[in-house]
């Protein structure tokens, strides 16, 4: 596995990897085809404009297994924070370690440097699970969102 920073060329890849996040949510609400694709094409745009307005300067990587992306992981590094703003794997690559190797990377890091990693979950993503076992605390939560947070103990 390696980690390589993101490119205009990677922006198809970016927005299908997207889209595949949120093919389970959006068959449920039985759409067609075009409904599905505009609604993606919005929130896609939003999410973008979204990381960029709040975490300028953060680092984008495209997630890579051998020639193959696997995936993406943006973080933020902050003075007395890391944020993991966002960590995807399409969904061939999920429930293989890779995510748990990133993230516990990520810790490793944050040990080193005596600074938490904080992020922001869906309070029905099943990731929120995955982040608990990963010793993540919810610190906050508005009703659609849970902020968590891991520190060295």
């Amino acid at each position: 596995m390696e980690l390589r920073a993101a490119g205009l060329q990677d922006e198809k890849f970016l927005y299908e990897l997207y889209a595949s996040t949120r093919e389970q949510e959006l068959q449920a609400w039985g759409w067609d085809e075009a409904a599905r694709s505009m609604f993606i094409e919005m929130q896609w745009r939003a999410q973008r404009a979204s990381y960029l307005a709040y975490y300028p300067g953060a680092e984008d990587f495209i997630i890579w297994l051998g020639e193959e992306r696997a995936g993406r992981l943006y973080v933020s590094r902050c003075a007395d924070r890391i944020v993991l703003v966002d960590i995807a794997l399409l969904p061939r690559h999920c429930n293989k370690g890779l995510g748990s190797r990133l993230l516990a990377d990520l810790q490793e890091e944050a040990a080193r440097t005596r600074l938490p990693v904080q992020l922001s979950v869906r309070m029905d993503n099943r990731a929120k699970h995955w982040y608990e076992r990963m010793s993540f605390t919810a610190t906050e939560e508005d009703g659609l969102y849970v902020r968590m947070e891991w520190t060295m103990s």
